[in-house]
């Protein structure tokens, strides 16, 4: 009952945001990434499988914008290559480039160790709440 009353995840409004920044259409994602129809445009969240899509099409994003809101939407390195006349085609399919998809699978493996470590400390601190209040 609760999930139907989910709004849209702050970071599926992120890829919309890149997207609509980009001049890409919703269509044109899923055609491009493989995500799956209408996903973007349902409420809740996004899966695991099409994040990694998106991200894995879209290297240009920057991950830490993307789920730290820290820094610029796009990655530095994506600048740089732009400015070296390699088209954006290309530095999304990964050609020219020293495989661009390892770099995005190792900042998201960062990524996601960052989130781990922050809620390991969450339940950690639960635990060490819920220990007192059961010795009172």
């Amino acid at each position: 009952m609760q999930e139907k009353n989910r709004e849209i995840s702050i970071l599926k409004s992120k890829i919309l945001q890149f997207l609509e920044i980009q001049g890409i259409t919703k269509y044109e994602c899923y055609q491009k990434t493989g995500i799956v129809n209408g996903v973007l445009s349902q409420k809740g969240g996004i899966s695991e499988e099409n994040l990694l899509k998106f991200i894995n099409f879209y290297s240009d994003i920057s991950l830490s914008w993307l789920f730290f809101d820290k820094g610029e939407m796009l990655r530095g390195n994506y600048n740089k290559v732009e400015k070296s006349n390699i088209s954006k085609s290309n530095v999304q399919q990964g050609n020219n480039i020293n495989d661009v998809s390892a770099i995005t699978f190792g900042e998201l493996q960062k990524s996601y160790q960052c989130i781990i470590a922050k809620k390991d400390e969450q339940i950690e601190s639960l635990l060490e709440i819920i220990k007192n209040t059961n010795k009172s």
